[in-house]
């Protein structure tokens, strides 16, 4: 009980410095509660921590986003309902492993990873092509974050949480 304590208290304190690091003010408890989720399912389902907290990030800035957009994509990560949720229900998704199943898939699927982000977000955007090396403002956006998360992972602060 107590190890899962300091880990949890671990993923608040790196959540909170991540987000101060990204838009230098103060996160609020859900932004904290998103973060350390995606962090923690991200190191249970084997997934890169440092994907997942970059997609997590341009996505919703790290809030639940639990009702469905009009595109019906909901979650941290804004996946789809009727591809990436089991049972194709909004009632038996899980918007972190569920979302967390898609980014990887998109991972696998496509190289490089500027094109996985690219096509992520929206395979149908003029700058997800090879011509413009995939490079969309999501995608920038994105690789931005990834950049400060893995600076931040990499800290001596940080050195225990398993990536």
């Amino acid at each position: 009980m107590n190890s899962l304590i300091l880990t949890l208290a671990l993923y608040y304190s790196f959540c909170n410095d991540l987000y101060i690091d990204l838009v230098n003010k103060n996160p609020s408890e859900e932004n904290l509660a998103v973060c350390s989720l995606l962090l923690e399912r991200s190191i249970k389902l084997n997934a890169s921590t440092e994907d997942i907290l970059a997609i997590g990030w341009v996505e919703s800035w790290y809030t639940g986003q639990l009702i469905p957009t009009k595109y019906n994509c909901f979650g941290p990560l804004q996946i789809k309902v009727q591809y990436w949720c089991k049972g194709k229900s909004l009632n038996t998704c899980d918007p972190y492993d569920d979302g967390i199943k898609a980014v990887q898939y998109y991972i696998k699927k496509f190289k490089p990873l500027n094109k996985a982000f690219c096509y992520y977000n929206n395979s149908k955007k003029k700058k997800c092509k090879a011509r413009y090396n995939y490079k969309s403002d999501y995608v920038v956006d994105a690789l931005k974050a990834k950049k400060k998360i893995k600076k931040l992972l990499s800290s001596k602060k940080y050195q225990h949480i398993k990536n």
